[in-house]
């Protein structure tokens, strides 16, 4: 008990050293991985007013009920994005010539380095139809952020829920379309979790699994960007951080656990602080 104490405690070190070290070179990064915490097994928390009614309704909804089981998530995004209006459908298709897609992609990283979420947002929303990859994990990515930092100023339980389901379906269109591409699996990773407040304990444990996959993916695909280390090796300790209890009571619904270690944790966090790839 002791040695997990004090595993714990240098680990706990080591993700504050990492976050003011190699992750903070991207603050992105900071912001979208923070809101991963709430996400894994045993440590899900409403990031939306109680009181909402609106948003409350919204989490019931038919595409975004957290009884959706991991088969039909995905096109039951896609439907819900389409209800909603959420998913570039009220854009045209924008077909861009390889200079053209260049100057949009230069304008919007800009933008993100800037932290002008909102202003990106606006830019590449037109081009929610899009099949580029390079484009559609840029959206899951903006969709993503412009949610944390909308929550964070006032706390709108609906929108934030619409800019979570619209991260993850852009993500979904992304790795589908870019499987060969690191930041695709990476963004995929981050808006499954995000995800996972609006789901059951079994499916959570299910997207564990997604998560830790897409997250090496992304590494296999790119092994020296920082931010996908960061991701798993956030991913490993809050996996081993979950409570013996929680596991208990996971085993009755799911007969096999993520297994992990601090150990695996601090590799990963290393990984990234040796890393000098931290866009995206």
């Amino acid at each position: 008990m002791l040695a997990r104490g004090a595993s714990r405690l240098m680990l706990q070190t080591r993700l504050v050293q990492a976050s003011s070290c190699a992750v903070d070179r991207s603050r992105h990064c900071q912001v979208a991985f923070y809101s991963q915490h709430h996400g894994l097994v045993g440590q899900s928390q409403r990031r939306y007013s109680q009181d909402d009614n609106e948003g409350e309704n919204h989490r019931h909804s038919n595409g975004g009920r957290a009884t959706l089981t991991g088969g039909v998530l995905a096109s039951s995004v896609l439907v819900f994005m389409k209800l909603e209006g959420q998913d570039g459908e009220d854009f045209p298709v924008i077909k861009l010539n390889e200079k053209e897609k260049k100057a949009l992609l230069v304008k919007a990283d800009k933008l993100h380095d800037d932290y002008e979420y909102d202003t990106e947002y606006d830019l590449l929303i037109k081009h929610g139809q899009t099949s580029d990859p390079d484009l559609l994990w840029r959206l899951a990515r903006v969709s993503i952020l412009r949610r944390n930092s909308l929550n964070e100023r006032n706390n709108e339980a609906t929108n934030y829920f619409k800019l979570t389901v619209q991260g993850l379906s852009f993500a979904i269109r992304a790795r589908e379309l870019g499987e060969s591409h690191g930041h695709c699996h990476l963004w995929y990773g981050i808006a499954l979790n995000h995800m996972q407040i609006y789901r059951s304990t079994k499916q959570k444990v299910d997207d564990v699994y997604e998560m830790n996959k897409a997250f090496k993916r992304a590494i296999e695909l790119n092994p020296k960007h920082a931010y996908s280390w960061h991701c798993l090796g956030q991913w490993h300790f809050h996996v081993a951080d979950t409570s013996w209890l929680t596991w208990q009571a996971v085993k009755l619904m799911h007969s096999e656990l993520p297994k992990s270690t601090y150990e695996d944790a601090l590799f990963c966090l290393h990984q990234a602080e040796l890393c000098k790839d931290v866009n995206g």
